[in-house]
């Protein structure tokens, strides 16, 4: 469709992603076995490179950081270590897996105890991105720990209610709010944290339940987010934790995918030398992009 759209006209036609700040990606069940082990994530995590995807799907999104949040966006509330993107480290996978005590058998399941643990991701039908990750990432799962991860594929309106509800071990879903820092861990406070079963009004649909990361997140409330200084003691907790925890992994920055023409109207900014997001939504934010816009004439013949 970008194609489609630009090619016939490049010089009056555009596409250009605005990242929000928020994160997206493969988010782990911690009620279950074995997602319910730190190692076991930490090693499905660090056996992903995100990259791949993001090639694949060539629509320009960021590489969010491991706590899901964009790299550029939160570099003045992280630390140099906690502002790097995902990426991976296979020494580390293999090095968690063993740190587990799961052994990955014959079939390519997880096993311990004499128990075996078969993996399933579960990816909606209708999220064309999803459908063309997936495959990428259980090849290296495959690749890098030996893993036969299996996928399946529900309807979107199944898909939507059974993930909010915590009914599948592994899937994919937003892990990270955008905007501000409040917005993107707000929903991991333990009290907007609900039982396996009820639908989540918040993004902690793997049921991530920590305490350090709950009262940074409630803490955030009353730090206004252009307050760096105020801000940085909390996200740093936030993100320290999601680096140390692996409570899912953060593949895909999300945003704006945008569309414009400039034979008549332009004033679309570059990537990141806004104040606001440019998009048709969320609050000011369509107000600041039409203000920005100017009187232009059709380039090229």
């Amino acid at each position: 469709m970008l194609t489609d759209f630009v090619q016939p006209d490049p010089d009056n036609n555009h596409y250009r992603f605005y990242p929000n700040g928020g994160g997206y990606g493969v988010i782990f069940n911690h009620t279950v076995k074995p997602f319910d082990d730190v190692n076991v994530r930490k090693a499905m995590r660090d056996a992903i490179d995100p990259t791949k995807a993001r090639d694949a799907a060539a629509v320009g999104y960021t590489i969010p950081t491991p706590a899901g949040l964009d790299p550029t966006m939160y570099a003045p509330v992280l630390t140099p270590e906690t502002s790097q993107p995902q990426q991976q480290n296979i020494e580390a996978a293999k090095a968690g897996l063993a740190a587990s005590g799961y052994t990955v058998n014959a079939a390519g399941n997880l096993e311990k105890d004499g128990k075996e643990h078969p993996i399933t991701l579960y990816i909606n039908v209708s999220n064309d991105q999803d459908m063309q990750a997936g495959p990428i990432f259980v090849s290296q799962w495959k690749e890098v720990l030996g893993l036969n991860v299996k996928i399946q594929t529900p309807a979107e309106t199944i898909f939507n209610k059974a993930a909010s509800k915590g009914e599948y071990p592994l899937f994919f879903g937003t892990v990270a709010g955008g905007t501000s820092m409040y917005f993107a861990y707000q929903g991991y406070s333990l009290q907007n944290t609900v039982a396996i079963g009820t639908e989540s009004p918040s993004v902690n649909y793997g049921r991530w339940k920590n305490a350090k990361v709950s009262d940074a997140a409630y803490g955030l409330q009353s730090v206004d987010p252009g307050d760096y200084a105020g801000t940085k003691p909390l996200a740093s907790v936030i993100a320290e934790q999601a680096l140390a925890e692996a409570p899912f992994i953060a593949t895909e920055g999300t945003g704006y995918q945008v569309m414009w023409s400039s034979r008549k109207w332009d004033g679309m900014p570059a990537t990141g030398q806004a104040a606001h997001v440019p998009s048709l939504d969320n609050y000011q934010d369509p107000i600041l992009t039409i203000l920005a816009m100017a009187p232009s004439t059709p380039k090229g013949p």
